[in-house]
């Protein structure tokens, strides 16, 4: 497998981690909120300092995400597109 063939590999496998994990993230955040006596959550970003390097690497992260969900789109598209040989 040459190299561009391993980097397609590893962004749509980023793809399906990434979008899965933050699904995961967001609902299991969302379910201790929706169960907690008061229904409501304080949100703090940047106790220990790590707000600026989140600020960075999320949208980067959603960034692969987003290339490697359109190349799964892609190649499936172009899969039901291709007709079977014989």
């Amino acid at each position: 497998m040459k190299i561009k063939g391993k980097v397609e590999t590893a962004i749509k496998l980023w793809s399906i981690i990434y979008t899965l994990g933050m699904t995961v993230i967001l609902y299991a955040t969302f379910l201790m909120i929706f169960f907690a006596n008061g229904q409501y959550a304080i949100v703090s970003v940047n106790d220990y300092g790590e707000g600026f390097l989140e600020f960075v690497t999320i949208p980067i992260a959603l960034m692969f995400a987003g290339v490697g969900n359109m190349m799964l789109i892609k190649e499936i598209f172009n899969e039901k597109q291709t007709p079977p040989s014989s």
